[in-house]
């Protein structure tokens, strides 16, 4: 997750994107299926409307797969989209989230 969105603000897409071969559905997750989400909807293969589903504001499944969900928004070319997403985050919390941390930098980053 975040190597992949280090790897993609570098302008090394296609890395980014090699990256995500081996991620499937049928992946097998001890911790954390959000990720996973968030990679599935980086691959293209999760819209933005089902990584959202259930994932209920001021939860840590909520900042991570809304941050995501921001990040590819923004490396889309959609800033306004982005900067709406980064906002629900940085309002909704929780604020010890990572994802929380990050869109709030990301928000203050994004035109």
């Amino acid at each position: 997750f975040w190597t992949w969105i280090t790897l993609v603000e570098l302008g090394r897409r296609d890395e980014a994107m090699r990256l995500l071969e081996p991620v499937s559905r049928g992946m097998t997750i001890h911790e954390n299926e959000d990720y996973l989400a968030a990679l599935l909807h980086f691959q293209g293969e999760l819209s933005r409307d089902d990584l959202l589903r259930d994932a209920e504001p001021g939860t840590t499944a909520f900042a991570t797969r809304a941050h995501a969900a921001a990040r590819k928004a923004a490396f889309d070319g959609d800033a306004r989209t982005a900067r709406e997403l980064f906002s629900r985050v940085v309002v909704a919390g929780p604020m010890a989230a990572f994802s929380c941390i990050a869109a709030e930098v990301a928000l203050a980053q994004t035109p």
